[in-house]
This record gives structure tokens, C-alpha cells and sequence, in this order.
């Protein structure tokens, strides 16, 4: 995280592959917790998406935005947002 003399800046967002798939019940577009590998390589998606899931939270070291209606694939690429 980068903060400059106007505010923050942003989250550095790279593309990487998933390691798993996840489909997700709601019906509208929300940024899902993740893990991204030591190599930086792949990502997973965490299980517990809820926001009282604290747990998930302290293991998740990034972000995945998806659409409305989206789900993540197996070894498709998405953007990845690390903090």
C-alpha cells in the first residue's frame, strides 16, 4: 500500500493464475480474499468469504475483484490485488 501526500494511492494489482475454483451464491460483484503463492506465481481463493470470517482475513495477503454472475476458473488468469 502506497500512500502519497494526497491520500492513498492504490493496491499494485499484477495477473495471476488461480489454483482453484469458486463460485459464489450472491448475485452482484465483490472482491473475494485471497492468498497469492511465496513465488507469486498463483493465487487461491480462501474459503469464508463472509465478512465476520476474521480468520480468513488473517491468511488472505490479496483481493480478486469479480463481476456480477462471474466465478473463478482453474488456471485462468484474473487481476490480483496485493496488500
Amino acid at each position: 500500500m502506497a500512500l502519497t501526500r494526497k491520500g492513498f494511492k492504490g493496491l499494485r494489482s499484477v495477473k495471476l493464475k488461480s489454483s482453484n475454483d469458486f463460485g459464489k451464491r450472491e448475485p452482484r460483484a465483490q472482491f473475494l480474499k485471497a492468498h497469492v503463492d511465496e513465488e507469486g506465481q498463483c493465487f487461491t481463493i480462501l474459503g469464508g468469504q463472509s465478512s465476520a470470517m476474521l480468520q480468513t482475513f488473517a491468511v488472505a495477503n490479496a483481493l480478486v475483484y469479480i463481476d456480477e454472475g462471474q466465478i473463478i476458473e482453474k488456471g485462468q488468469s484474473y487481476s490480483v490485488y496485493l496488500f
